[in-house]
C-alpha cells in the first residue's frame, strides 16, 4: 500500500498527488516502523520515507498540494 501512494506522489494529475500525499501520511502514522526500502544503502522506515516525500511536495507547483504537504507533514 505504501510504494501505490509512493508511486501516485509522481502522479502528473492534482487529485491522485493529493490523495496519495493524504495515503502517505496516514500509513506512516499506522505503521512508522515498517521498512520503506533503503536510500543510500540505509534501510529508511516508512515514516523516514513519507517525511522526505511530504517535504518534497511543500513546494509543489500547485497551491492545494503545497497545502495538504503541509498538512500532512503537521499531523492535520
Amino acid at each position: 500500500a505504501y510504494a501505490a501512494a509512493a508511486s501516485g506522489l509522481e502522479d502528473e494529475a492534482e487529485a491522485p498527488r493529493k490523495a496519495a500525499l493524504q495515503a502517505a501520511a496516514a500509513l506512516a502514522r499506522l505503521a512508522p516502523e515498517l521498512p520503506a526500502g533503503r536510500q543510500f544503502g540505509f534501510k529508511v522506515s516508512v515514516v523516514d520515507d513519507a517525511f522526505q516525500r511530504l517535504c518534497a511536495h511543500v513546494v509543489d507547483e500547485q497551491r492545494d498540494i503545497r497545502i495538504a504537504a503541509l498538512a500532512a507533514v503537521a499531523g492535520k
